[in-house]
């Protein structure tokens, strides 16, 4: 379900009632499991994807953060730095 639902963030919650789990639940094991929380999963699978786009489809930084769920363009840059050690915009150039 996380990685189908790349263009926006998907709450523990939502995750849970798919699994029929409680939220607190769930989140344990899947912490316990992937050694990730549910939310860094899949904030890293929507900041994979959003680099996949904007390599190799040509999307914008704008364009790859609005299709990934990313709210503003601040937050995109920010996270997307943290998570790959490099702005986005060195690698749209």
């Amino acid at each position: 379900m996380i990685e189908h639902q790349t263009h926006e963030a998907i709450d523990v919650a939502q995750l849970a009632l798919y699994v029929q789990m409680s939220p607190y639940h769930f989140h344990r094991i899947f912490q316990k499991t992937f050694n990730i929380s549910p939310y860094h999963y899949s904030l890293k699978v929507r900041l994979n994807h959003a680099m996949t786009l904007m390599a190799h489809q040509k999307y914008s930084i704008t364009e790859a953060a609005m299709a990934t769920g990313f709210s503003d363009i601040s937050s995109f840059s920010k996270t997307y730095k943290k998570h790959f050690g490099t702005s986005p915009s060195q690698l749209v150039l």
